[in-house]
């Protein structure tokens, strides 16, 4: 069963700049890295961050639809599309993919906005009932770490 990771930002977190930073850091690991955004329109915005999210350096990546996406380690899909990676996954979608379960670690990342932390509790019931690996990394605290 896959790995599921949820990390919790603290009030001060930015969920944008924080998946970056954790796709940073999976692609360190060599790791194909599917991020699953809810539209297009997310994905897009995702697309343009990741090229400049850091002042030194770039994440090569591609739009799922993109000619090149096939070359590219990380990709970049939205709802009504479908992963050819399996590695990890970043789901920034309110819903589970139906693909999730192909992956072998999965992230999601939780804002401290309410209405996203319960739907994140909607989704970790629905990872617990299918059997997935659950783990909890909480941000809030001072000292915390990707």
């Amino acid at each position: 069963m896959p790995r599921v990771d949820f990390y919790i930002l603290s009030e001060q977190g930015n969920r944008e700049r924080f998946t970056c930073d954790i796709a940073t850091k999976i692609r360190k690991q060599n790791l194909q890295l599917y991020i699953h955004a809810s539209s297009r329109e997310e994905a897009g915005l995702l697309d343009d961050l990741l090229w400049t999210h850091n002042e030194i350096s770039f994440l090569p990546h591609s739009l799922i639809d993109a000619d090149d996406a096939d070359a590219n380690t990380v990709t970049i899909g939205w709802e009504g599309m479908n992963s050819k990676s399996n590695e990890v996954l970043i789901n920034l979608s309110t819903n589970i993919p139906d693909f999730a379960g192909n992956f072998d670690r999965i992230v999601e990342i939780v804002p401290a906005n309410e209405p996203y932390r319960q739907q994140a509790r909607e989704r970790y019931k629905e990872y617990r009932q299918a059997g997935f690996e659950l783990h909890n990394n909480d941000l809030r605290s001072a000292n915390a770490d990707v």
